[in-house]
């Protein structure tokens, strides 16, 4: 039985990958949309041609790859929820597939890469990335990437390796910025390899990543014209947001979600407070590995976590805290780093000859609240983020219920809209787009488009009510 479960070792944990996956994410398919969804989908409806798609900008962002594929899925089925969603969700499943080709290939172990890509597959802490839409350019982007250094560390050594880890490489940048981490990600990984003989990376793959990278940060900022932006860019935050990020990622949400506490972080207010938590958990958890002989294991595994948080770092906002859901799809790519820490601490426990019964009944007891946690705090999450469209929806059923009563007008000015402001003209242009949507401040503003539909909304308490008016 042991050489069979060997045998098909591969096998066996596909099977698995996708249960676990369905299951976690089950709820998925056929919700609504959000924010960004509704700009990503218009405009690669209305603006994007076969002549701009590649320098389209989004949202002020140089992301070729994803407008193609936005430009092609709303060609080929446009508003499809059911496919993009699916999508995600395949698009998730293929990145923990690659997460354990990987972290068999450079640990040797084919249960860590096993529990470090179900844990990667299952846990909350990146729960957005796949649960909207939008943060599908964290999917794509990620997964290329994980494909580039599968390609690249595996043998035999051979040019057309190095040639299609960079392709790929080039194609995760296409898709998003943040995959520009990738070339330290290789430096880290010919670290821990040490690589000699036939074995990749080398010194002149590291230079090749490095020069790819330097291309696509002239060729972006020569389309954008710009590289840091008011959100975005050098200081002090940066890092506390790799301490809160750190923070963020070896929390306990799967005891946190049993025991129905400690599932609510708010902003912090003070300058480096928790943050600074960070120092010690990071030395605590170097010393355990150091205890149970995973100790360089451990710091790959904490080095990648940082790594990959360096180009969100710079956000000017703080990343230790709940408040905003959609936040979390910054960690997706850094949390591969967090579940192999955890998982080489678990195996390290695991392999202690002391206390051996007592010990490995605790590993196991650590699994089965890791899994049914984490599957509780996806359920939540989803269930919250749920709840945030559903308010989309009763909006838009609000308005275009009164835009259904106008067959004359085609110009509809609105005041107090609840939402993000910056979406409302989106969110129509998917559903009216033969109406013009306008925020406005005030009537005497709705005045100046006359004729025109004005919808005022007025708030009280969790009630939302519109009152119309007619403007000849």
């Amino acid at each position: 039985m042991r050489d069979f479960l060997r045998r098909q070792f591969w096998l066996l944990f596909s099977f698995t990958a996708i249960a676990v996956t369905y299951y976690t994410y089950r709820n998925l398919p056929g919700d609504y949309l959000y924010n960004d969804d509704f700009r990503w989908m218009s405009q690669a409806r209305y603006q994007m041609t076969p002549g701009n798609v590649l320098t389209f900008q989004v949202i002020g962002f140089f992301r070729p790859l994803m407008n193609v594929i936005f430009f092609v899925t709303e060609r080929l089925m446009p508003g499809n929820l059911h496919a993009y969603y699916a999508t995600n969700f395949g698009l998730h499943l293929f990145c923990g597939l690659l997460v354990f080709q990987l972290v068999e290939r450079l640990m040797r172990s084919s249960t860590v890469a096993a529990g470090t890509a179900l844990f990667f597959l299952l846990t909350s802490t990146h729960y957005a990335a796949v649960g909207w839409i939008s943060a599908r350019t964290t999917l794509v982007s990620t997964l290329l990437l994980l494909w580039s250094l599968v390609v690249l560390v595996d043998r035999p050594r051979a040019r057309w390796r190095q040639a299609a880890a960079l392709t790929l490489y080039a194609l995760a940048l296409a898709a998003k910025e943040d995959a520009v981490v990738g070339v330290l990600l290789v430096a880290l990984v010919a670290w821990f390899r040490r690589p000699r003989g036939d074995m990749l990376p080398d010194r002149a793959t590291l230079t090749a990543f490095a020069v790819v990278t330097l291309a696509y940060v002239v060729v972006r900022t020569a389309v954008m014209q710009h590289l840091a932006q008011p959100n975005w860019g050098p200081g002090p935050h940066v890092l506390r947001n790799l301490a809160g990020g750190l923070l963020y990622q070896v929390y306990p949400w799967s005891l946190a979600s049993l025991l129905h506490v400690g599932r609510n972080i708010a902003v912090p207010t003070h300058a480096l407070w928790p943050e600074v938590l960070a120092l010690p958990v990071v030395a605590a958890l170097v010393t355990a590995g150091i205890a149970l002989k995973r100790g360089r294991e451990v710091v790959f595994a904490i080095a990648w976590l940082l790594i990959a948080l360096l180009p969100v770092a710079p956000f000017r906002i703080r990343f230790l805290h709940t408040e905003w859901l959609t936040h979390d799809r910054y960690y997706y790519l850094s949390s591969i780093g967090a579940c192999l820490c955890i998982v080489t601490l678990l195996g390290g426990l695991w392999e202690m000859v002391r206390w051996r019964k007592q010990v490995r009944a605790a590993v196991i007891a650590a699994a089965l609240v890791i899994v049914l946690g984490e599957m509780a705090a996806v359920k939540e999450s989803d269930e919250r983020f749920r709840r945030i469209k559903a308010n989309y929806l009763i909006l838009e059923d609000l308005v275009t219920e009164r835009l259904d009563q106008e067959h004359v007008l085609r110009t509809c000015a609105v005041e107090g809209w609840p939402m993000q402001p910056g979406f409302m003209r989106d969110v129509f242009a998917l559903k009216r787009p033969d109406w013009k949507m306008v925020a406005v401040k005030n009537q005497d503003e709705a005045s100046a488009l006359h004729p025109c539909l004005y919808l005022r909304f007025e708030r009280r308490g969790p009630l939302v009510r519109v009152h119309s008016t007619t403007i000849d």
